[in-house]
């Protein structure tokens, strides 16, 4: 019941004429009111337990799909390799040089590996000296690069100040080129200005043809009030006049000893300005200050060299500023199909063609690029065997190499170290010697045997897990659509706060909990999931010609609350993995005609998630919506009542104490006559 002393309202009290208790006379009288809010409370709360279990619902089925039901879960069985019951293991003292992997439907056949000759790799080129030499100690990757070429420059060539510039928009990047420092002087004129106090901007600027003098505009509010010429006084101090008779002014400008003028205690900057063309053709202002600063838009520019080396076939744009990581990421990211590297350690960088194989190339010929490659310290590169014995003549076309792998007794050349054999993924992970051809009764002890068998333990394990996964939520489900209050448990109902003042939080718990029973009895959405998913298991799939529930997949005891939930009968779907998994995997998880059984229940379950769940959520929110409106509006009709119930019980108080007053009035007057 709300009490009434927690909000503002009259000053409650004991009637002092009438002795009635007030408060207590008119909370009863609200209780009707007060009785049908906390109905309408009740109902809120159930409305919104409904809304919570469904948003429960719903994460769980989220949560299952992304598992389970996506090519990206960590437990997908949406790919046929979770059926997979082949198994290869690589035996020999040479187990360690491959990695093995049966694929689906491999045959029982045993490989033999031999010798693995060579391990495919890209063309790669290494600097034949390190850099880290005697003026070039040191380096790390944010060392500039100008110490790989002795110096500003060195023997690469870059082109004379150029800079980066961001337009206005500050998104676009300019580049300003041919930007000389020198001959400033020359094209433009150096100014500066300043605002006295009472608005005045006064404009200096040096006259070239005469050291040390200067004119001057002052002007206010776009009037030119006066212009001069001055020279600076040899006393440090020069007054100029603003303006014309009778308004004239003066003000004081001081040099110091180094010839700099202040106005006040504002240094005057003289700030050159000159406009140059960037690379699209627009015109950029610069602006030079007295130490030879440069700025665009107030931020300094940097101004570096430019030039361009070509890998592969594409330009990589170098500037004399970067530092070794920058140089890196411009040639790794120029789409050249190569990997730069630095190794600090022993002051090496590597290039790399990121393809591999003999088709792989890796051309650095290019002329103009020759004085970068150099003096890196690329040199030609010559090719060698697999015992670094030169195979070749020096050159920087360099080529990649094809892995050699004998097996079976067959000599086998592939562009890649990962490959498939006779239903088996065999990734090479190095070279070995002295294990023979792997044919057919070689008994060589460095031959590597990779034995196939048939293991349907994680196939097993798997399918497991997604049916435990799947009957938790039709559990969840079943449970919910059956569950009631038992005849003693009707009258728990959802508690006001009022009530729960007097309870425990243990109380509270075992209350709700059975207040909660029923809350989605029957609910029709729920009912047709767990209908139409447990239709499933009964229903052919037509790649495989067979129904889940002949492999072993079936439903529980309808009749006991469980029908909904997948039945697994182990020795049935271990017999079917064993004999035919292709077929199992197929019942799973087929993309052909009407699809295996995961792809019609993620169908189904994403057609509630995002159709009949949702519409049931939308119109719990707008009931908990209406019933907020309709309590608001019962508490301010039992507010105005209980306003009016003071009223009327504070007129009464006061016409019943003007009565008493008037009462002993007379009563003293009775009594002073039967005195007399």
């Amino acid at each position: 019941m709300i009490n009434p002393t927690q909000r503002a309202g009259p000053i409650r009290m004991m009637g002092m004429a009438s002795g009635m208790d007030t408060d207590f006379i008119i909370q009863q009288t609200l209780r009707m009111h007060q009785m049908r809010i906390d109905t309408q409370l009740r109902q809120r709360t159930l409305l919104q337990w409904r809304q919570d279990t469904h948003t429960g619902i719903r994460d769980q089925i989220a949560g299952f799909r992304n598992n389970f039901l996506s090519n990206l879960g960590v437990n997908s069985m949406i790919n046929r390799n979770a059926f997979n019951t082949n198994k290869a293991t690589a035996s020999g003292k040479n187990a360690d040089a491959v990695t093995v992997r049966a694929l689906p439907g491999t045959s029982t056949n045993n490989i033999r590996i031999g010798n693995i000759d060579q391990l495919a790799r890209g063309a790669r080129a290494v600097t034949n000296d390190t850099v880290a030499n005697s003026n070039k100690t040191n380096l790390n990757m944010t060392s500039g690069i100008g110490a790989l070429f002795g110096g500003a420059g060195g023997s690469l060539s870059f082109s004379a100040n150029a800079a980066d510039v961001k337009n206005v928009d500050g998104e676009n990047v300019k580049v300003l080129q041919t930007v000389a420092t020198a001959g400033w002087d020359a094209h433009t004129t150096s100014t500066s200005s300043f605002k006295t106090s009472d608005g005045v901007t006064v404009t200096l600027t040096r006259d070239a043809s005469t050291p040390g003098a200067y004119s001057f505009t002052a002007v206010k509010d776009d009037e030119i009030l006066h212009t001069g010429i001055f020279t600076l006084s040899p006393d440090g101090e020069t007054k100029i006049t603003l303006g014309t008779e009778p308004d004239s002014a003066e003000v004081t400008l001081t040099k110091n000893a180094e010839g700099k003028i202040s106005f006040g205690t504002t240094a005057l900057d003289f700030v050159k300005e000159r406009e140059v063309a960037a690379t699209d053709g627009s015109m950029v202002k610069l602006t030079q200050s007295e130490d030879g600063t440069i700025r665009h838009n107030g931020n300094t520019m940097t101004f570096y060299g430019e030039t361009s080396i070509n890998v592969n076939g594409k330009d990589v744009r170098l500037t004399s500023n970067m530092n070794i990581s920058q140089m890196v990421n411009a040639v790794n990211n120029s789409g050249a199909g190569v990997r730069m590297s630095y190794e600090q350690l022993n002051g090496r960088f590597t290039i790399e063609s990121t393809a591999i194989g003999a088709d792989a190339r890796l051309d650095l010929t290019d002329s103009a690029s020759q004085a970068f490659f150099a003096a890196i310290g690329f040199g030609p590169q010559i090719p060698t065997d697999n015992n670094g014995t030169p195979t070749g003549l020096a050159s920087m076309m360099l080529q990649g190499k094809d892995a050699i792998v004998h097996i079976n007794g067959d000599r086998i050349t592939t562009n890649s170290n990962s490959f498939n054999f006779g239903g088996v993924a065999i990734t090479l992970n190095r070279e070995t010697q002295d294990a023979g051809t792997g044919a057919v009764g070689n008994t060589n002890e460095n031959t590597i045997m990779v034995n196939l068998s048939r293991d349907v333990t994680d196939a097993m394990a798997r399918i497991k897990d997604f049916v435990n996964a799947y009957n938790s939520i039709i559990a969840r489900i079943e449970g919910l659509v059956k569950d009631r209050k038992a005849p003693n448990e009707v009258s728990y109902k959802p508690l006001t706060d009022e009530e729960k003042r007097g309870m425990s939080d243990k109380q509270i718990e075992e209350w709700e909990t059975i207040a909660k029973k029923g809350i989605l009895r029957n609910d029709q959405g729920l009912q047709d999931l767990a209908r139409n998913l447990r239709a499933q298991l009964f229903e052919e799939v037509s790649a495989a010609g067979m129904k889940p529930f002949e492999i072993g997949l079936t439903t529980g005891n309808f009749f006991g609350g469980t029908g909904g939930q997948i039945v697994i009968d182990e020795e049935k779907l271990r017999a079917a993995l064993e004999a035919d998994p292709d077929k199992v995997a197929d019942i799973f998880s087929s993309t052909e005609g009407n699809r295996g059984l995961l792809w019609r229940m993620n169908s189904i379950l994403g057609d509630y998630v995002s159709g009949s769940q949702p519409h049931a959520i939308r119109n719990l929110e707008s009931s908990i919506r209406r019933t907020n409106e309709q309590i608001e509006k019962m508490q301010n009709r039992m507010y105005a009542e209980e306003d009016r119930l003071y009223r009327q019980f504070a007129a009464m108080e006061t016409a019943l104490s003007r009565m008493q007053s008037q009462g002993d009035w007379f009563n003293s007057m009775l009594g002073g006559l039967q005195k007399k």
